[in-house]
């Protein structure tokens, strides 16, 4: 059996106060739950899963417009990087 942990608190006369026991902890001093550190840095990018694939669509369109003259591949570029733009932030939203 573990030991109860030792919390200390200090009160409004600025004395520390002492628990023996984790059960007599006042509420504000119980642990909270963690916030997800991640949920910032994931999200953080999000303006890469919009610009990059509507740009590599782009470029795509373009090259292959350039090289068989038809001006349509341009068009079909951009849908298809805004459908995979779509589906990285369906899959994004996905993960939550």
């Amino acid at each position: 059996m573990d030991k109860p942990k030792k919390v200390f608190e200090i009160n409004k006369d600025f004395d520390i106060d002492k628990f023996q026991s984790v059960a007599r902890v006042p509420q504000k001093l119980k642990k909270k739950p963690k916030m997800d550190n991640f949920a910032l840095a994931k999200y953080s990018d999000i303006g890469y899963y919009l610009v990059t694939p509507l740009l590599a669509g782009l470029f795509l369109g373009l090259y292959v417009s350039h090289v068989t003259k038809i001006g349509i591949f341009v068009l079909g570029g951009i849908a298809l990087g805004a459908g995979v733009t779509f589906y990285n932030l369906f899959r994004l939203t996905k993960k939550l």
